[in-house]
């Protein structure tokens, strides 16, 4: 079974952050998105990858789930409608040198504290 530990702390409506580490395969992200719609009837909008965007056709999958490429822009007008957002911050290049000892290492990939502030939502 799949279970998320501080559901309660993820609010009912309204913007918020939720920041997630992104693993090798980040298959957390198909239990918990249908998780957060069944269980609390909320959409989450995910920021992905960039380089999704350019594989042929994915574009459609983009869309049809309401995922966002990140941009800054991008990412204030999901929160300003009011919706969850979804960030792996480092992405994909922090899963890929990544093992069970590895300290999070998120350099200039703090975009999401800045979103934080500029948006004045939880996170």
């Amino acid at each position: 079974g799949y279970e998320v530990e501080g559901l309660e702390n993820i609010p009912d409506s309204g913007p918020a952050i939720l920041v997630l580490y992104h693993s090798f395969m980040p298959i957390d992200a198909f239990f918990f998105l249908p998780s957060m719609l069944f269980l609390k009837n909320r959409k989450v909008p995910t920021v992905v990858e960039r380089l999704n965007a350019k594989i042929p056709g994915f574009n459609i999958f983009i869309e049809a789930l309401e995922q966002t490429t990140g941009s800054m822009d991008s990412c204030i007008d999901i929160l300003q409608k009011n919706d969850l957002l979804l960030i792996y911050p480092g992405g994909l290049k922090e899963a890929v040198i990544s093992d069970n000892n590895y300290e999070l290492v998120w350099k200039k990939e703090a975009g999401f504290a800045k979103l934080a502030q500029i948006t004045k939502v939880v996170n």
